[in-house]
């Protein structure tokens, strides 16, 4: 099978030079957008496992899983040096995946199920697509740190089939390293057409915290989900408002799309914090 693969469909702002002028206007311009706040999910904090040496065996990665937004359950493979520390609920179905990197070599992976396939984005986030849905779930940059508490680079790589998690600096991380990494099976909670005063009917768009988080998969997911449950939704104007709120107004409630805007240049819907007017 070959699932679909989320890629971005949208319009890009004119000439490669206007991309961080877009992005800093942005920044200024969208701080003043109402952002009604959503309390964030509850982290536990990882319990650190010590060792100071590689072990003998491969540790067992038994209990260590995630569920896709199929209800797919798979488990985490962990090789070369890499301890199971254990996971944290963060609600709507994502887990937060902890593991002690106690060799430099370490690897901790994740297989696709059956039928579905990682897509690793630009930032080192991911997406998880298969034919019977377009987006299945994802998965938010790693972090790592080492022991003394530095932040340690990290690389996300993938065949499709698997995709591994490695450190980056692989001769000055002080060992163990604890690597985090945050799983969720949908970046979209649901999508609601209303009725709106100013100009005619709006969709409602309500992402989940994964979709919000701003990585690269986020939108992506939040993108192709959307697209899959309103079709209307697939196009210019609306991804254009779709992109913007994900910049600009991460945190409102619902991310409000209007099919009747303007299909005008996307910096002009920055400049119109998402809500441009002929």
């Amino acid at each position: 099978m070959r699932p679909t693969v989320l890629r971005p469909s949208g319009h890009t702002p004119r000439g490669v030079r206007a991309a961080s002028c877009t992005v800093a206007i942005a920044a200024l311009l969208l701080a003043g957008c109402s952002r009604p706040s959503i309390p964030a999910p509850t982290v536990l904090p990882p319990t650190t496992a010590s060792a100071t040496s590689a072990p003998t065996a491969t540790p067992s990665p038994a209990g260590l899983e995630v569920t896709d937004g199929l209800g797919r359950t798979f488990a985490v493979a962990l090789s070369d040096g890499a301890l199971t520390t254990g996971t944290s609920d963060l609600g709507e179905g994502a887990v937060q995946v902890v593991a002690t990197f106690a060799t430099r070599d370490a690897v901790l992976a994740l297989p696709a199920p059956e039928g579905a396939r990682w897509e690793v984005q630009s930032d080192r986030s991911a997406v998880l697509v298969d034919d019977a849905r377009p987006e299945v779930g994802g998965l938010a940059p790693p972090t790592a740190k080492d022991a003394a508490g530095t932040p340690v680079g990290t690389l996300v790589e993938g065949d499709g089939e698997r995709l591994e998690v490695r450190l980056r600096a692989r001769g000055t991380a002080q060992l163990p390293v604890t690597v985090t990494l945050d799983v969720a099976p949908s970046a979209l909670d649901r999508a609601e057409w209303a009725d709106r005063l100013e100009g005619g009917r709006s969709l409602q768009v309500f992402p989940t915290a994964f979709g919000r988080s701003g990585s690269v998969a986020a939108l992506e997911a939040v993108r192709q989900a959307l697209a899959a449950a309103e079709p209307k939704a697939a196009t210019s104007v609306m991804d254009k408002q779709l992109r913007c709120h994900a910049l600009g107004a991460p945190t409102k409630e619902s991310w409000n799309l209007e099919p009747w805007r303007p299909d005008v240049d996307y910096l002009e819907y920055l400049l119109a914090r998402c809500n441009p007017v002929d």
